[in-house]
């Protein structure tokens, strides 16, 4: 476990912290459309043509400080991504494209030699990159990885998807996967009215070589493999997300490699704090997620054995 985080103190008060399952989703809402600030240094976007053999293009947007660092952070998106190439695909990007993750190290390894390469994988993506620590998808590995609130068993995650309010965020990921499949998927046909399931039977699956969802989920969970990670971890999620299970989180068998955090707190990626956090001169809002990967980083940088 994580002993140099401040705990998450969540926004919202007793009446919020007596239902959990209220608390989560106010988090998750929050979260989303609280943004953070800004990044403020240039970025270089290139289209990265993956090993695959078959046309696949991932975007990257790279920026690098005034000051070199010996230390390069990849960050991979949750469901959606940014949409940028798109309809270059001819595979879908979904929880086991660890192969993707492995192809851009591969870059980044190429480009800044000499360099330690951390990975850092936000809800799907953080999926992705553990089935690559398993070293199930994908071969080149990071020299550290950091993964938030990550679906440790997929199944699980698209059942809470379809369960109560999380309904809304499985419509609003079912409309805009849509959108954009149906944008070169011409020929597709997919009902009106769906939800993140549709699209993993009637798509995800089909396209990426799986019999059907079923065997998409069964395959691509990482859950069952855990206890193969050999590289350093860092593994953050939260008691109340709506959608990633608490309870899987506990019962998993992490290796000496991970050190995994759970707060009482966050929603889905949310962490938004009830009072302004300031570390170091550094004023981070509410965000308690900007403030626990700058803690972090600080220690990875000071400590090579964090």
């Amino acid at each position: 476990m994580f002993n140099f985080i401040e705990p998450m103190r969540p926004f919202g008060g007793a009446l919020v912290n007596r239902n959990a399952s209220v608390k989560g989703h106010l988090q998750t809402l929050i979260g989303h459309f609280a943004k953070s600030e800004l990044f403020s240094f240039p970025t270089e976007f290139i289209k990265l043509k993956l090993n695959s053999g078959t046309g696949i293009y991932c975007g990257l947007h790279i920026s690098v400080p005034f000051e070199r660092s010996k230390k390069v952070l990849l960050l991979f998106h949750g469901l959606g991504g940014s949409g940028q190439v798109f309809g270059e695909y001819t595979e879908p990007y979904h929880s086991g494209r660890g192969e993707d993750v492995s192809d851009v190290l591969d870059y980044s390894k190429n480009r800044f030699p000499d360099c330690e390469q951390i990975v850092l994988g936000v809800s799907m993506s953080g999926t992705i990159i553990l089935n690559l620590l398993t070293g199930r998808f994908g071969k080149t590995q990071p020299d550290r990885a950091i993964v938030i609130n990550a679906p440790l068993n997929l199944h699980d995650a698209s059942a809470r998807l379809q369960n109560g309010f999380s309904q809304l965020y499985d419509w609003r990921f079912y409309y805009k996967l849509k959108k954009m499949i149906l944008k070169k998927e011409k020929t597709l046909r997919l009902p009106r009215i769906g939800n993140t399931a549709t699209i993993d039977e009637l798509f995800t699956s089909k396209k990426s070589g799986f019999r059907n969802k079923n065997h998409y989920y069964d395959e691509c969970s990482p859950y069952l493999h855990l206890n193969r990670i050999k590289t350093r971890t860092y593994v953050l999620t939260s008691a109340d997300d709506p959608i990633v299970s608490y309870d899987l989180y506990k019962k998993a068998q992490w290796p000496d490699s991970c050190r995994v955090h759970i707060s009482s707190a966050g929603g889905h990626v949310g962490y938004y704090s009830n009072q302004p956090i300031t570390v170091q001169n550094k004023n981070f809002g509410h965000r308690w997620l900007d403030y626990f990967l700058f803690s972090l980083f600080q220690t990875i940088s000071s400590d090579n054995r964090a």
